[in-house]
């Protein structure tokens, strides 16, 4: 019998006419092949012999069913059995839990990503560049769907392999990254991160950067990314090499593994999900993200990336990301706080590396007053895009909300950091506005054109203020800081935003955000005066934004920061040179407002603020002043102001192109 089982299974006797095929089960009776299973789960065998002896709950249940279920003759190979009809069990258990693609098996529908050839995310990753890029996206997907933390994980263990979805899953139980936020996936979320470059994230009117062509740069690092969030967990495998079933047009899994018994029947595939309060069991109020990384095995074979993503690479990318992590949380609108972590061996807990968290000044006021009007919360309205518009049509723009903080962060290190116990404080002034009083930016949105871009009006700028170190005993108790350096004495590389860093440098001392139209790559904002229809409109959006809302939040930054700086500090504040466009459109615009500012320090009967239209510089055009003559003209109310060089001469020629 077992020779014509062999023979019909041979490949010059495929496909088999459509005709029942009997195979001898384990008590060498013959049954119909289909009604049989082959055991392919040998880590159950033990659970299966004894029912549900071994096991409780929904795994007994299960499983009492499985051990009733004929089973192939195990002289039979499992392939022979496949071909031939029989069914495999761990597909079978995967079946019964499973809300899945096409296996053939009950309770299953069809899940994954609906463009997903490879070729197409491979050149999505030569557009994105390799780097901490990458974790902007996570950070900002997460700050997108109402998250308030983001962790980190470097999972640094070898997990267990054998008892998977597919024996093709083994090669990504190794290192991985794995992403954890506070925020659940919505239905429109699952559906967003299957859609490659779909505009669908626009939609809604408090989104960045949801699900688009951005979260796609993970495969950077692997090739089956994964994640759980609510009741499912998720696989994506494009190749379609690794997830039991997967197809070019289903080249993914979706789980149903709440109040199931995946972790008892599937302990090794699942327990490297048993992360930030994850377990496998219950519902997850969160979303973890797991990425396996691609070693040079699997990248030697891979179609999506050919090099491998060693250790050495995930601890440079940690690197980058503490290096900016104080000036991450600038701009979010609901992420707070930012974490690392270092997992060293399976089933231990993650070490903390560092945290920064930011936090306001108390009384702030009005802070996330812009992300409110534009979701309409508060005011009984909605959150889309049209929704948005709809008020902002109808809305008094001199009323339009701003914002003015001041915030702190704090970057800590934790027991596993290189770095020491340090704590590093920074204080921030961060100014935003909606087109406050910007009516020709407002109708630019209104337009067909801009509706159809989605364009909002949004930005802001920041400046650092001071800089505080101390060791973590001393900030507990409250000591004073070791060192504090003023703004004057750190001035920063400004740098564009769209929420979050971009690599682009403005050549500004302050940093630049805004609702920009972003290069494909998301790496510098649309700027170009060669072009023609939407690239047109795209540059000319930018610099309207940079001139009718950043240059008025600069300004009002410059006010606010006047009360807490004082000489070099507060003008180490100003631009001191014109850059190159577009930004130098923002440092022209922001010094036309500033002329009629009370901004110059006049130390004449006890000290004043003039403008630049009422001030007389005590130095400037070739001489100084010196000092005995300066005393005795302000003891006769002079209004001098001592202004810096540089900035005197973007003040004059502020000014005559004014007149």
């Amino acid at each position: 019998v077992l020779s014509v089982v062999q023979q019909l299974a041979s490949p010059q006797h495929q496909p088999l006419p459509p005709t029942q095929i009997y195979l001898p089960d384990t008590a060498c009776a013959m049954v119909v092949a289909h009604e049989l299973l082959f055991d392919d789960t040998p880590w159950l065998s033990d659970s299966l012999a004894g029912g549900q002896q071994a096991a409780g709950g929904q795994a007994a249940s299960i499983l009492s069913s499985a051990s009733k279920r004929r089973r192939v003759h195990p002289s039979i190979a499992h392939e022979t059995a496949a071909r031939l009809g029989a069914q495999s069990l761990r597909l079978w258990l995967l079946g019964r839990n499973a809300d899945t693609f096409a296996l053939g098996q009950e309770n299953v529908e069809a899940f994954g990503q609906y463009e997903s050839l490879t070729s197409r995310l491979h050149n999505i990753l030569e557009l994105y560049a390799d780097g901490v890029g990458i974790l902007h996206e996570l950070i900002q997907n997460s700050d997108d769907a109402g998250a308030t933390e983001v962790s980190f994980i470097f999972d640094q263990a070898q997990h267990g392999d054998q008892s998977l979805l597919s024996p093709s899953m083994r090669e990504w139980q190794g290192p991985a990254l794995c992403v954890f936020n506070n925020a659940q996936f919505t239905p429109r979320d699952l559906r967003n991160i299957c859609s490659i470059g779909s505009n669908a994230k626009l939609a809604a009117g408090n989104a960045t950067g949801r699900f688009g062509l951005g979260f796609n740069a993970v495969y950077h690092f692997t090739d089956v990314p994964s994640f759980i969030s609510g009741s499912h967990l998720v696989f994506f495998d494009p190749a379609a090499q690794f997830l039991p079933g997967a197809t070019a047009n289903n080249p993914g899994l979706k789980i149903k593994f709440a109040g199931e018994s995946f972790l008892e029947q599937f302990p090794d595939q699942f327990a490297p999900y048993l992360l930030c309060g994850c377990d496998m069991v219950s519902p997850y109020n969160g979303t973890l993200f797991r990425f396996p990384l691609r070693n040079k095995h699997t990248a030697s074979r891979s179609q999506l990336r050919k090099e491998e993503y060693s250790e050495e690479a995930m601890r440079g990318l940690f690197d980058s990301l503490h290096d900016e992590a104080c000036e991450l949380l600038l701009f979010l609108k609901n992420v707070r706080t930012v974490k690392a972590f270092v997992r060293r061996e399976a089933g231990a807990e993650p070490e903390l590396l560092f945290q920064a968290e930011r936090s306001t000044a108390p009384g702030t006021r009005n802070e996330g007053a812009i992300a409110n009007y534009i979701s309409g919360r508060g005011g009984g309205g909605t959150a889309s895009v049209d929704a948005f518009y709809e008020r902002l049509e109808k809305a008094d723009v001199r009323q339009l909300p701003l914002e003015a903080m001041r915030l702190t962060v704090h970057l800590r290190h934790g027991p596993a950091s290189p770095r020491g116990d340090e704590v590093r404080e920074e204080d921030w002034l961060v100014c935003s506005a909606l087109a406050r009083g910007a009516r020709r930016i407002c109708e630019m949105c209104l337009k067909p054109e801009g509706r159809r871009l989605k364009l909002m009006p949004w930005g802001g700028t920041a400046a650092r203020l001071s800089v505080s170190k101390r060791p973590s005993s001393t900030a507990d108790a409250g000591e004073a800081a070791v060192a504090t350096e003023s703004a004057g004495s750190t001035p920063i590389a400004g740098r564009a935003y769209c929420f979050l860093p971009l690599p682009s440098a403005t050549g500004l001392p302050v940093h630049s955000n805004g609702y920009f139209e972003l290069s494909a790559n998301r790496r510098d904002i649309w700027h170009g005066d060669d072009m023609v229809g939407v690239g047109q409109l795209r540059s000319e959006w930018n610099i309207a934004l940079l001139q009718d809302v950043l240059a008025p939040c600069y300004a009002q930054l410059l006010l606010y920061a006047r009360s807490l700086l004082h000489g070099p500090a507060f003008y180490a504040l100003w631009p001191s040179s014109k850059p190159a466009e577009p930004w130098g459109s923002l440092v022209a615009a922001m010094y036309r407002l500033v002329l009629d500012q009370p901004l110059l320090r006049c130390e004449a009967d006890g000290g004043s603020w003039l403008s630049a239209r009422s001030a007389i510089f005590a130095d400037g055009g070739g001489f100084e002043l010196p000092d005995a003559a300066r005393e005795l003209l302000l003891r006769r109310g002079m209004p001098l102001a001592v202004v810096p060089a540089p900035v005197q001469r973007l003040l004059a020629e502020a000014a005559e192109a004014a007149e």
